[in-house]
């Protein structure tokens, strides 16, 4: 293979420790030209090559037609796309039902979650030692009241309407193992890894700033009907202070 060529195509090799052999596209690669030199690179390594680009990915091996490659990497890469702007249209809908909503449902949505924040504070563990040190390190001020909640899944409210929406803006559900409400933490068992914990910590630290469940739960749930969970500035400000 050309390595000069190559260099304009293929951005990085890795080899894992299993040794499945990864090559990752370059930014602005000719699609076509990165799977010829992957077809070569399975040439020279005599093994299966992933072939890895913009989320797609497949095994190449000697005998793939780099046409046949361009050709499903764009119809894989088209049914991704739609399937984003899917998404981001069923996200957008779902901002717009919540900031119709929160007039109305903030009030259930603060009186729930401070009855939740009440049963972790009684009910669950203190942090270590470990985990003061942590969740100062991310600013929280009274570490020492926070306590954590392994359980089996996060809790829902019983408000089927309340319910509804946590599900649909992705507040709660199948996919989030993390709830902060206070100094209370809920966490789903397995998932107590040390990048949630301190992710969780900071939302403490927001909780503390804002002074109580009522004073931060306006605010937070504003920024989730008007930009989105992902956007949201306290949810951006969780993601940079964890520690990993």
């Amino acid at each position: 293979m050309n390595t000069e060529k190559a260099m304009k195509q293929i951005a990085m090799v890795t080899r894992a420790t299993d040794g499945t052999i990864v090559a990752s596209a370059a930014f602005g690669a000719d699609i076509e030209l990165f799977a010829e030199e992957v077809v070569e690179l399975s040439k020279a390594e005599g093994a299966l090559v992933f072939f890895e680009s913009n989320g797609v990915r497949m095994e190449i091996n000697e005998r793939s037609a780099p046409q046949e490659i361009a050709r499903f990497y764009w119809d894989e890469f088209a049914r991704r796309s739609a399937k984003y702007r899917g998404a981001a249209a069923r996200e957008e809908k779902n901002m717009i039902d919540l900031a119709a909503a929160l007039p109305t449902i903030l009030p259930i949505a603060i009186a729930w979650a401070e009855a939740q924040s009440r049963l972790v504070l009684t009910t669950g563990a203190p942090l270590t030692e470990y985990g003061i040190n942590d969740a100062k390190a991310v600013g929280v001020a009274t570490p020492e009241s926070i306590r954590v909640a392994i359980v089996p899944c996060l809790p829902l409210p019983d408000d089927p309407v309340l319910r509804a929406i946590a599900l649909d803006t992705r507040l709660l559900g199948p996919g989030m193992v993390g709830l902060t409400l206070g100094h209370a933490i809920f966490v789903v068992q397995g998932h107590d890894s040390r990048r949630l914990l301190t992710h969780e910590y900071r939302h403490v630290h927001q909780y503390e700033v804002a002074g109580s469940i009522a004073a931060f739960l306006p605010v937070y749930l504003h920024q989730i009907a008007t930009v989105g969970y992902n956007a949201a500035p306290f949810e951006i400000d969780a993601r940079q202070h964890e520690i990993h």
